[in-house]
């Protein structure tokens, strides 16, 4: 009977051993944690507002619009219609190059869309008396992850949207997302900035105008205790199993 004590002891002792291991795992649920080369700022509330401007950039696509409803085709300048202009955009090269009707290849790389705007107002003018131009950049975006309702990719339609827009696009954070700190990626990969926001604190609901800029991957971490509740859910097969196991034992040794 004393060995069949020990083989018992030996089978809870094996699972255990299995439980132990892969509550180790558990940290690996956290997505983006931060390391030494990492640069991680606190973001600074303060009562000035910060205005974020999307330079132009290769890749970008831009659309055109004139806002003094010039109908280019009326002007006998082109055969291209305002619609085209308002409605296609257009690709910017590798070299911040752009290709645009009546006045061609145009170098727009590095400009905020205001600047391009008076820029292309003044080539404009050449054929056109006093246009008005609006430049849109029709491809900014923002990536949203981890305990939001609705994670995924969502456009953003103006320059300076703010932290709480994206995550109200995202259907806010889920019972078990931790506002108090909410992680914006920005910039290079290889070497991101990494903005932890804490929107816990009464003074981040007084300045709501955290600015989210082009590409931001914005992370919301889960609370320990909800990491907790699915490692134990995920161990469920395996103290069935144990049990199963040992069950065994015992009718084996009952038998014999």
């Amino acid at each position: 009977m004393l060995r069949y004590y020990k083989q018992l002891q030996l089978s809870f002792f094996l699972g255990i051993m299995i439980i132990i291991l892969i509550s180790c795992n558990t940290s690996r649920n956290i997505m983006f944690k931060s390391e030494g080369q990492d640069t991680i700022s606190k973001l600074v509330f303060s009562s000035d507002s910060d205005v974020y401007g999307h330079r132009i950039a290769a890749d970008d696509r831009i659309r055109i619009r004139f806002l003094n409803n010039i109908d280019l085709e009326k002007n006998n300048l082109s055969s291209i219609g305002t619609s085209s202009i308002e409605e296609s955009g257009f690709l910017v090269d590798y070299s911040g190059m752009v290709t645009l009707p009546i006045i061609g290849r145009t170098d727009l790389g590095g400009l905020t869309r205001l600047d391009a705007a008076r820029k292309l107002e003044l080539l404009y003018s050449k054929y056109i008396v006093n246009p008005i131009i609006d430049v849109i950049i029709i491809n900014l975006s923002v990536s949203v992850l981890g305990e939001v309702r609705m994670p995924g990719s969502y456009k953003l339609d103006k320059e300076n949207t703010t932290l709480i827009e994206v995550l109200a696009m995202a259907g806010g954070p889920t019972e078990y997302g931790k506002i108090y700190n909410i992680k914006i990626i920005r910039g290079n990969l290889k070497s991101p900035q990494i903005i932890e926001v804490d929107l816990g604190k009464t003074n981040s609901l007084k300045k709501p105008d955290i600015i989210i800029q082009d590409k931001d991957i914005v992370y919301v971490e889960p609370v320990k205790n909800k990491l907790r509740g699915a490692t134990i859910a995920g161990l469920s097969p395996y103290f069935i199993v144990l049990t199963s196991i040992s069950t065994l034992i015992l009718a084996f040794s009952a038998i014999k």
